[in-house]
């Protein structure tokens, strides 16, 4: 299948990483990418992302809705919402989906 999307890592403000997909997102697994060890970087995982398409058209509210459900099912495979939580946004660049991740606090 053709590339569609780009997702944009930010490696916890160190480095960004890219990561372009087909429609169907195949070979991204986000829960492992999130506990990946960047030994250069000293860091694990990523703090947020972002998710644009190949073609430079921004994102359908229909495809960002998709997207949201495939994201979260990718992420929740691994994490409760006790160990990892995130949320989405797609007001802060027109067309595309942020993603922003974090620990919760323990209680």
């Amino acid at each position: 299948m053709a590339p569609k999307y780009i997702f944009t890592f930010d490696l916890a403000g160190k480095a960004f990483a890219r990561v372009v997909v087909d429609q169907n997102l195949r070979g991204l697994d986000l829960a492992d990418l999130y506990g990946y060890p960047f030994q250069k970087y000293r860091i694990c995982g990523y703090t947020q992302f972002w998710i644009t398409r190949v073609d430079g058209t921004e994102l359908t509210r229909r495809e960002a809705a998709r997207l949201e459900a495939e994201v979260s099912r990718d992420l929740r495979s691994d994490y409760t919402e006790h160990e990892l939580d995130f949320w989405f946004d797609d007001s802060l660049v027109a067309g595309s989906l942020y993603v922003y991740l974090y620990q919760p606090e323990s209680s």
